[in-house]
C-alpha cells in the first residue's frame, strides 16, 4: 500500500499494488482512491447539470457543495467530453448535458464550437 500525503499542491490518497515481478516485471494498481473520487464527482455534477440543463458555474458550485477551485477545474476539464458550455447573460458560463452523438473533442474549453 502506498500511501501519498497531503502537500501544498496535491491531495491526499491512497494506492494499493501489486506486485507483478515474474509475470511482468512491474506493479499493477489495485485500487486507486483518487480515480475513484474523481469518478464520482464528475458523475455528481454530471448529475446536477442534467437536472438544471444551462445551470451557470456559480448555481453548480453552490449545489455541489465542493471546494470551488476543486469544481472549477472539474467543470473545465469536463467540457465536450461530459457536457457542454455556452455564454449566457452577463458572460456566464452555462452548462448542458451533451446531446445524444456528441462527444470528446465537439466543444473548446471556453465554449466556442471548434
Amino acid at each position: 500500500k502506498i500511501e501519498v500525503f497531503k502537500t501544498r499542491y496535491v491531495e491526499w490518497s491512497i494506492m494499493t499494488i501489486k506486485p507483478e515481478i515474474a509475470e511482468r516485471g512491474d506493479f499493477a494498481v489495485v485500487q486507486a482512491e483518487a480515480g475513484d473520487q474523481m469518478r464520482r464527482r464528475i458523475e455528481f455534477l454530471r448529475r446536477i447539470i442534467a437536472e438544471h440543463p444551462g445551470i451557470t458555474q456559480s448555481q453548480i458550485i453552490a449545489r455541489s457543495e465542493l471546494p470551488h477551485h476543486r469544481v472549477k477545474r472539474l467543470l473545465l476539464e469536463g467540457v465536450g467530453r461530459h457536457w457542454q458550455v455556452k455564454r449566457g447573460a452577463r458572460n456566464a458560463r452555462c452548462y448542458f448535458p451533451l446531446s445524444h452523438g456528441q462527444g470528446r473533442g465537439k466543444t473548446s474549453p471556453r465554449g466556442k464550437d471548434q
